[in-house]
């Protein structure tokens, strides 16, 4: 992984790279994987696995973020961080690169949400396997 800030390709580095991996990919599979646990022992309606598509999403963006070097929300508000320090940002200047970087955020952000929702529909399936 680059060290520099790359308009529309890298936003982010090794720290928050970690950081996402850990607490939104891992974090938030761990809270997905304990709420399937508890929709299937209590056997409740299907509606109720939609809710399944947050914490799904959550896992799946943080990993996508953590893989492409690339915060979205920090290119939705034109900022980026290239240090050591998770949360230290600093703003991107140039209208084109903002531009860049939102593009792609919107790329990212579509990815995540059609493998959530195709995520979400298998855990459904199989919960009805299940039960």
């Amino acid at each position: 992984m680059s060290d520099e800030y790359r308009a529309g390709e890298c936003n982010i580095g090794e720290e928050e790279v970690k950081y996402r991996k850990r607490v939104a990919g891992y974090g938030s599979a761990l809270v997905a994987v304990a709420l399937y646990t508890m929709l299937v022992f209590f056997d409740v309606p299907i509606v109720m696995y939609l809710l399944l598509l947050v914490p799904v999403f959550i896992s799946v963006h943080g990993f996508n973020e953590s893989r492409h070097g690339f915060c979205t929300s920090y290119a939705r508000t034109g900022r980026y961080n290239m240090n050591n320090e998770v949360g230290m940002t600093l703003d991107v200047i140039s209208q084109d690169k903002r531009d860049k970087d939102r593009k792609y955020a919107k790329k990212l952000i579509f990815d995540s949400v059609k493998l959530s929702v195709l995520i979400t529909a298998v855990l459904i399936g199989l919960s009805r396997i299940i039960n």
